[in-house]
């Protein structure tokens, strides 16, 4: 599922990013569903996460320590995806200090 994904999510850049698409509102349905799409990924993947055994009741030390790895993992995919929403949002809250107009010949 997450490859699968990935290559919707790269079409959907593509198709954003693409100057002879002139369809403003496509682009932005598609960068929106791509942005739910993503989400829902995170959202079955926490449920999975959530639905495995605690590590202290696995029945071996190496089952316990995939485990520790897997919510490890998650807690490190939350932290990125709400950093990221952090920065845009304070991005988003300032004004640019830089002039691009006067590196455009």
């Amino acid at each position: 599922m997450l490859i699968s994904t990935h290559a919707i999510l790269t079409v959907v850049c593509f198709i954003g990013q693409n100057d002879r698409i002139r369809a403003q509102s496509v682009k932005f349905g598609l960068s929106f569903a791509g942005m739910l799409l993503y989400i829902f990924v995170i959202i079955v993947v926490a449920k999975v996460n959530y639905y495995t055994p605690s590590p202290q009741k696995a029945p071996t030390l190496n089952s316990a320590a995939v485990l520790t790895w897997i919510r490890i993992e998650m807690l490190a995919w939350f932290g990125i995806i709400i950093s990221n929403i952090t920065f845009l949002a304070l991005r988003y809250c300032f004004k640019h200090k830089i002039d691009i107009d006067l590196f455009i010949d």
